[in-house]
């Protein structure tokens, strides 16, 4: 186990994508532009019809942190994914705080047979499918408790049906279920050894995957008004993380 991933995991098979539908889904997710296709996908109607735990999110409102109802914040984090791996602004600083041939080769690894880059693409489209079922408020404001355990516990079903491997599933199921865990390290700055290795015991060493999805979830709360000074601090923490659990 290492700060890239679980060298353990092992390539049984691939998706079972018989479904034209299921087809056009990873196709999308195999795109470097994924969120314009499955935007695309989503204006005729396939992409709720293939994963219809999506629909509840299309009007949902977040609280004033968030710039895009919990659907579209789940399409532009698929964006913002993409664009950490571009030649572009937020690529390059993200490139300062990375082993970038490293990652590219963790990114093209597979897991039963569905590249690592490809899944959590996936992870990223269903990070917040938990928060319309799991919304309450709390002192006057919308707050969501528990989404991410929410989420990965109302997805399991359906990724069994488009296709997905058992490993596989368990792969995005983490990424949906932890994808902010790396923030509570911040609450007590620097982390202490305990705080380091329950961290990596309950992403079970994927912490280059899980870091990846929370900075594309940062990039894409704050839509257009995202910083690159913002985006820099979120990257060096990112990095430190990543040192931390070398």
């Amino acid at each position: 186990m290492n700060i890239y991933g679980n060298n353990t995991t092992k390539h049984i098979h691939g998706p079972n994508i018989n479904n034209s539908l299921n087809k056009q889904l990873f196709r999308a997710l195999s795109s470097d532009y994924a969120e314009i296709s499955l935007r695309k996908m989503d204006e005729v109607g396939t992409l709720t019809t293939i994963l219809p735990e999506l629909e509840a999110g299309r009007d949902f409102v977040q609280p004033t942190l968030h710039y895009y109802n919990v659907l579209d914040h789940n399409l532009c984090t698929v964006g913002a994914f993409d664009r950490l791996l571009q030649h572009n602004e937020w690529g390059e600083i993200f490139r300062k705080f990375v082993n970038w041939e490293f990652t590219i080769v963790v990114l093209e690894k597979r897991i039963d047979e569905v590249p690592i880059r490809t899944l959590l693409r996936l992870g990223c489209l269903l990070h917040d499918v938990g928060k319309p079922t799991s919304a309450t408020t709390k002192n006057g404001k919308i707050v969501f408790p528990k989404h991410g355990i929410q989420g990965s516990k109302l997805i399991y079903p359906r990724l069994e049906k488009i296709g997905l491997g058992k490993n596989a599933i368990q792969f995005v199921g983490l990424l949906i279920r932890y994808h902010l865990r790396a923030g509570l390290l911040a609450r007590s700055w620097p982390p202490n050894k305990q705080a380091i290795e329950s961290f990596k015991r309950d992403i079970g060493g994927w912490t280059l995957p899980i870091l990846l999805v929370q900075l594309a979830d940062g990039i894409a709360t704050k839509g257009p008004y995202q910083t690159l000074d913002r985006h820099y601090r979120h990257c060096e923490f990112f990095s430190q993380v990543l040192k931390l659990c070398e």
